[in-house]
């Protein structure tokens, strides 16, 4: 389950939010201080903090004495697959109402219903990929409600009636679960499924983690697994969950890769009916329980920690899991490590609200939405992660920069822009390596490295990378080899102690000459040129170029040639002589979109530089 579409009208900062398209994967909601990011996740919980709050600003009351809407509302589509639907739905004893079909087009065609054939429509929806609901709720000061804003609330089919005079079937369960035959029944839209049964179990599945401290150290004792959208019963879970070993020490271990200072986690009885957690600040083959803190007393943001990861790694079925600012609860290394663990539990989505860079970066996410706030009046808009003017626009709301590597454990300094995005999307999809505490960083400019003040540059990155500094240490300097001389890299690597890595080509674009890669970049260039280029003219373009001594070819054996070779010279010629000059090669943008291709489609042809960029982050760290 996820949400796709949200919408938030008369709450707090928010007059009317518009409609927000979300991702199924990693959002971020960002902006300044009080723009409005704390309000829209409390909004999307549609839990205890979304109250009654209308808004006020000069636009919606020009005087004091101005009446508002007494109604804060909320519109959202909700994702769920059939799958999904059928496990909130079949229980024994319960019973749930889907609207009557049309007897027309669809239906007729895929389940032969014209009329009579009820029994057929429960498992019909039930085999759908995924289904859209779109509904909404409102808050007053008389209460709450759904609606269902749409007639059937889903749109898989076409329904009989109305929201006023709907037209059910009524499916209802035995105590041992099996399905009854269903029945027709008259009855308002209230009495719809979406109203009765998924709404409000979509409400249990939406997890809201604020920054402020949360007090659940202790609660009663229990033998639930199912975690609390407010998270008061974690101690319940937790001692259930010691039951299953595995399960459990694979969660204190990812809770350990976050926040290292928490080396165990135990529950134990402190009254008749009450669990208490314990946090073990050191190893737990010391068996010395009474240096464990009860997490009551421990610092703050460790609570949320055990509850998103106690959610993440246990749900059975997608969740929402909505974040808030984690950057005010967890130093910058956590909340790095945070993110881009929770990025391996790709069936749950993440909506998380920070100013934070670090946060920003570390998520990677599919949807960024930027929040402004003037006049009191809280806007929405959508962020393009992938361009550079509406990458400023964003960096300049927040005050900071991507590049910012505050909070990483290490860093390997690599060749540039483009090595900085290429190397952890290699390194994470193709050698399985969390990179976690460590940031892959381009330096400024590395004709530095090899000019006369070599030594002085170097030395200014060390002290920029290692001791008592703000920046983290250096893992490694990873730069191109160029056609230097063994005399001039070995003296590179004795000044460094040997940091210095030199991948095992001439240069990265080397490891980029895939025809096939290429001729899909190629084709997403709008006036590359008239007509088609094929894979084949690609090719013999490369094929031909492998005796030109233009290109840097030191070997007359053309199995080497791939090592030699400049493969960025290769790239910029290729372009400018297939497009008769319409083009030219962009290594900063081009080179990822390479990448991508060739990890989708090829990716042995990056096995080589696999290995070795596993090499350097395992040396790193030993």
């Amino acid at each position: 389950m996820w949400i796709s579409r949200f919408r938030v009208q008369n709450f707090k900062s928010f007059s009317d939010s518009g409609s927000i398209d979300l991702s199924p994967g990693f959002n971020v909601i960002t902006g300044k201080n009080n723009s409005g990011k704390s309000a829209l996740l409390s909004a999307m919980a549609m839990g205890d903090k979304f109250q009654f709050s209308p808004h006020r600003s000069l636009a919606s009351a020009p005087s004091a004495d101005t009446q508002v809407s007494q109604e804060s509302k909320i519109e959202f589509d909700l994702r769920i697959t059939g799958n999904e639907l059928r496990r909130m739905l079949e229980n024994p004893n319960d019973s749930f109402s889907i609207p009557l079909p049309t007897p027309t087009g669809e239906m007729r065609n895929f389940v032969g219903f014209t009329g009579d054939e009820i029994e057929r429509i429960p498992d019909y929806i039930f085999q759908q990929a995924e289904l859209t609901f779109r509904g909404g709720y409102i808050k007053s000061s008389n209460g709450d409600k759904y609606q269902i804003l749409n007639w059937p609330s889903f749109t898989l089919y076409p329904a009989q009636g109305s929201l006023e005079e709907a037209r059910l079937i009524l499916v209802s369960y035995d105590p041992s679960g099996n399905r009854q035959k269903p029945s027709r029944h008259n009855a308002g839209a209230s009495n719809e499924f979406a109203y009765q049964q998924v709404f409000p179990r979509a409400r249990q599945m939406i997890f809201l983690f604020s920054a402020e401290r949360m007090n659940v150290g202790i609660a009663p004792f229990g033998t639930s697994l199912s975690l609390l959208p407010n998270a008061v019963n974690l101690p319940e879970v937790l001692n259930s969950l010691q039951g299953q070993h595995i399960r459990f020490r694979r969660y204190v271990e990812t809770v350990s890769a976050i926040l290292p200072q928490v080396r165990d986690i135990s529950i134990r009885p402190i009254s008749e009916n009450r669990v208490e957690i314990l946090i073990w600040p050191v190893d737990p083959a010391t068996e010395r329980a009474d240096l464990a803190v009860p997490l009551l007393e421990s610092g703050t943001g460790i609570s949320q920690v055990l509850a998103i990861i106690y959610v993440a790694i246990t749900a059975d079925n997608p969740q929402i899991i909505l974040i808030d600012e984690p950057q005010s609860f967890l130093h910058p290394g956590a909340v790095r490590k945070l993110m881009e663990i929770l990025g391996d539990f790709k069936d749950h989505q993440f909506i998380i609200s920070t100013h934070s860079p670090v946060a920003i970066a570390a998520a990677n996410p599919q949807k960024i939405l930027m929040i402004e706030q003037n006049d009191g009046i809280s806007t929405v808009s959508n962020i393009d992660a992938t361009r550079t003017e509406e990458l400023t626009k964003l960096l300049a709301e927040i005050g900071a920069s991507l590049s910012d590597v505050f909070g990483a454990d290490d860093i390997v300094w690599c060749e540039g822009a483009t090595e900085e995005i290429c190397f952890p999307m290699i390194l994470h999809e193709m050698g399985g390596v969390h990179l976690r505490g460590t940031k892959i960083k381009g330096v400024v400019n590395t004709g530095d490295f090899i000019g006369r003040h070599s030594e002085l540059i170097i030395e200014i990155y060390e002290r920029l990378s290692g001791g008592p500094s703000l920046l983290p240490p250096a893992l490694a300097f990873l730069f191109d080899d160029e056609g230097r001389s063994n005399q001039e890299k070995n003296k590179l690597i004795a000044r460094t102690g040997e940091l210095v890595k030199f991948i095992p080509r001439r240069n990265f674009e080397s490891f980029l000459l895939n025809p096939g890669a290429i001729q899909s970049l190629i084709d997403s260039i709008e006036g590359f040129r008239d007509t088609e280029v094929l894979v084949e003219e690609i090719s013999a373009w490369i094929d031909s170029k492998k005796n030109d001594p233009k290109y840097g070819v030191a070997s007359d054996d053309l199995m080497d040639w791939e090592y030699y070779v400049d493969g960025a010279l290769i790239l910029q010629d290729l372009f400018s002589d297939l497009s008769e000059n319409r083009a030219t090669y962009r290594k900063v943008e081009h080179g990822p979109i390479l990448v991508r291709w060739i990890i989708d489609n090829d990716p042995k042809f990056l096995d080589e530089l696999v290995e070795f960029l596993r090499s350097v982050i395992a040396t790193g760290r030993d």
